[in-house]
């Protein structure tokens, strides 16, 4: 996937598998320290998008460091860190960027992906219940997988009802959004699961 610079930025964050989600960003003020962290920014999400997450790390880092308050760059930067296999570090960063922006339901998703990862299911039901409540930056595709993430971490804690409810749910939006593989799959967990 190619990303495009220039008034606005956008962002990379993985969903389900490695799936890309386009997240686009405001450009911040025109303060001069920012500018350079919006050209640190682009420079890691061209990184990014050659698989150089480490590359792509330093440069967020340094947009970070030009603008601490900088939300999509904690969560571009988790994303590279989950690339490389570093969920504790990922997880601070989405946790920070929830911190700057907390209504930011993407950084809930990802962080609630990381957190199912380090055998902590309560947390990741807890942060795609957020992400879902929020439901105001990246459409129904990704709520419908947030609805899919919270049905699957309910399943294998036997909360069947719970999980019966957010795979049809999940299945609803992706059929709306046309996302007929993705619908067949949470119909056939809710199929496993009647």
């Amino acid at each position: 996937m190619t990303l495009f610079k220039s008034v606005t930025l956008l962002g990379i964050a993985f969903i389900l598998g490695g799936t890309p989600t386009i997240v686009q960003a405001e450009m911040p003020s025109t303060a001069i320290a920012q500018t350079s962290a919006v050209e640190f920014y682009n420079r890691g999400v061209d990184k990014a998008n050659k698989k150089d997450y480490k590359g792509a790390i330093a440069d967020y880092t340094q947009a970070i460091q030009l603008n601490p308050k900088y939300a999509i760059a904690y969560l571009n930067r988790g994303v590279a860190y989950r690339k490389l296999k570093n969920d504790q570090k990922a997880l601070a960063d989405y946790s920070q960027a929830i911190q700057l922006k907390p209504n930011y339901s993407l950084a809930y998703y990802n962080r609630g992906n990381v957190r199912d990862d380090l055998n902590n299911p309560k947390g990741a039901i807890e942060d795609y219940t957020q992400a879902i409540e929020i439901d105001q930056e990246w459409g129904s595709r990704g709520i419908a997988d947030a609805y899919y993430n919270r049905a699957y971490v309910q399943a294998r804690l036997k909360q069947r009802k719970g999980a019966l409810a957010d795979y049809q749910k999940a299945a609803d939006l992706y059929k709306a959004a046309g996302q007929t593989e993705d619908y067949e799959d949470a119909m056939k967990q809710v199929r496993r699961l009647q």
